[in-house]
């Protein structure tokens, strides 16, 4: 029963992070015509978010191993309140900067240490315990379409992160009184000399990390201008875009459990060859096909890709590390992957405005095979 109620509050937490991560996502069109900013300062924005949010990865896990993973799950929900309320009050895109920092380090905080608490738990099982977890952050994905479909007719985008922020203190609450043990505050050594030995010095855990680093940059950049790129070359309206977002992660909901279900009885390896080439077919039927069919399979194509990946890789790489630093380690390896795949938004947003969207969605399904050759290697001969 505690297990139960353990993974409620971490996928809780999941769908939390992923709600604020991903609810930039459909504003980018109205946060470029009001603070007047090219898309390419619009991508700066989800770059930097998402660059925070890996950097602050390792952090989070080693804080996890050293303090308890309770503590470092507070610092997350307290960081968000404080920058979504900086948010909720952004005047100008250099505070809404601001408040973006303070939101990209909460929630780099919260992943690593979130998984470790999910493998401390379930040592059986892990893939599909972790694909639900993931499920939770599509979900969040959800959550963040209703939210802008609901508040952009009716008033300003900053209203988006009112209920955020409510949320972030309903989770401050139902952690401290689900999760056991208290809360440890020491310094820590951070220990990068030990663990950049342990990770980069693998030839199989540089291999994951360069694929993961190359299906992040895809991940990072279709999401981050997929409602802009309808809008704008397709001919969608706000909403028909916004619901096309959101649909993905209707999909992702299923896909998610189910991959870490099936790498759980296969091998992780082919099911992350499978979640790559998909995301490279979605990406070509979605932005570069004409009717209307072609599209929704497309759509359900890409959902089914870019949902399944991530389970499948965080119960590979969980179970290839060793357990006294899981945490830390995990959160290094996510830490350099998510942190090479921030620059997605970035390039798409400065590729986009030099020669056209297309261009850059052809960059993305380049990264998306590449991720897709290293992970059959990976199945074949390791």
């Amino acid at each position: 029963m505690y297990k139960s109620r353990l993974l409620l509050v971490v996928a809780c937490g999941t769908l939390l992070r992923e709600l604020i991560r991903l609810i930039l996502s459909p504003l980018l069109p109205t946060l470029i015509e009001d603070f007047s900013i090219s898309p390419g300062l619009a991508g700066i924005a989800l770059s930097l978010l998402g660059a925070l949010g890996a950097l602050f990865q390792y952090p989070g896990g080693r804080l996890s191993d050293r303090l308890t993973r309770k503590t470092v799950f507070q610092f997350t929900f307290v960081g968000i309140v404080f920058g979504c309320t900086v948010l909720l009050y952004s005047p100008t895109y250099l505070v809404f900067l601001f408040g973006i920092t303070i939101v990209g380090v909460a929630v780099g905080l919260y992943p690593a240490a979130a998984a470790a608490q999910i493998s401390d738990a379930f040592t059986e099982k892990r893939g599909q315990m972790l694909g639900l977890n993931v499920a939770a952050a599509s979900f969040g994905g959800i959550l963040s379409t209703v939210i802008v479909l609901l508040v952009l007719p009716i008033t300003s985008w900053q209203f988006v992160f009112f209920p955020i922020i409510v949320f972030s203190l309903v989770m401050v609450v139902f952690t401290h009184t689900t999760i056991r043990g208290g809360y440890v505050l020491k310094p820590v050594n951070l220990g990068v000399v030990g663990v950049s030995n342990r990770i980069l010095k693998t030839p199989r855990l540089r291999l994951i990390i360069v694929a993961s680093s190359m299906f992040s940059l895809t991940w990072q950049g279709v999401l981050g201008f997929l409602p802009t790129i309808l809008q704008v070359e397709k001919g969608f309206t706000e909403m028909t875009a916004t619901l096309a977002f959101g649909s993905l992660f209707v999909i992702g909901l299923f896909a998610n459990p189910l991959a870490g279900v099936i790498g759980d009885r296969i091998q992780y390896q082919i099911v992350a060859v499978t979640s790559t080439a998909l995301t490279a077919v979605g990406i070509g039927l979605v932005f570069f096909s004409s009717g209307v069919l072609t599209f929704g399979i497309g759509l359900v194509v890409l959902g089914v890709g870019l949902a399944s990946y991530w389970p499948v890789v965080a119960a590979y790489l969980i179970g290839i590390l060793t357990e006294g630093n899981l945490g830390g380690d995990y959160g290094a390896a996510r830490s350099i992957y998510l942190l090479i795949g921030s620059t997605g938004p970035f390039l798409v947003g400065i590729v986009s405005g030099q020669v056209g969207y297309s261009w850059s969605l052809v960059g993305l399904c380049v990264c998306a095979v590449g991720s897709s050759a290293i992970w059959v290697y990976l199945s074949v001969f390791e």
